[in-house]
């Protein structure tokens, strides 16, 4: 059996952070950390888009990278904390959906869509 070290709590300047979200549905979004705020409570974040959307030969799935650098919208000033478990960090984006990293910009992540 293989363990893997738990993820930093921490955010850094040039994280991917990954977001998952929906119903019948999953949506990700994917954001860069741009900046850390001098007192290190607040982080700068903007969406990025994908780099690789691969289908899966299945009805309305595609497997998503994310696209480092390749910004899509604005910044955004947010708090970063440690996720519960102490494996990575969490920033809420909405209501309903938090980012979560670092993630790894290599991992793809399966998207549903219903129509």
């Amino acid at each position: 059996m293989t363990t893997t070290e738990p993820r930093r709590t921490t955010p850094e300047v040039g994280d991917i952070l990954r977001s998952t979200w929906g119903y019948d549905q999953t949506n990700v979004d994917y954001y860069q950390v741009t900046r850390i705020t001098p007192s290190g409570l607040s982080i700068g974040i903007r969406p990025i888009g994908y780099a690789t959307r691969e289908n899966t030969g299945e009805w309305a799935q595609d497997y998503v990278t994310p696209a480092p650098g390749n910004f899509i919208g604005p910044e955004k000033l947010k708090r970063a904390k440690p996720h519960y478990d102490g494996d990575g960090y969490q920033v809420r984006i909405t209501s309903y959906s938090n980012a979560y990293g670092p993630h790894n910009p290599a991992a793809r992540t399966l998207q549903t869509s219903y129509a």
